[in-house]
């Protein structure tokens, strides 16, 4: 399942505390289980690949960017800021991505 209606837009300073709040709700809401934080530029491919390869349940898309830097650093700020509840094993701000990518979603999986 990918759900978008914690899709947050707009410029990184201005919308930050909103993703963050956004994510202590989805952790609220799956108190129970795992939470990884990424970004990908095709959500639908993504989730697949999440799904297939580590059974994630579900995707929340929390930010959508044509910046891949905003994207970048948020995923970072999220990874660190809530190191001790995500199952990430590094911080963010790496990966590939299409140089012709148009959009960048900042996603939370939930196992």
């Amino acid at each position: 399942m990918i759900a978008d209606q914690f899709i947050t837009t707009g410029h990184l300073s201005r919308v930050k505390g909103t993703v963050f709040q956004t994510f202590a709700t989805i952790q609220k809401k799956h108190r129970h289980s795992e939470l990884k934080v990424g970004v990908t530029s095709d959500s639908h491919r993504r989730f697949k690949e999440h799904n297939r390869k580590e059974g994630w349940k579900a995707m929340y898309l929390v930010y959508r960017t044509t910046s891949i830097d905003y994207a970048r650093q948020l995923e970072d700020d999220l990874i660190v800021s809530f190191w001790s509840k995500v199952q990430n094993l590094r911080r963010g701000g790496a990966g590939y991505f299409p140089y012709d990518a148009q959009h960048f979603w900042v996603y939370i999986l939930v196992s």
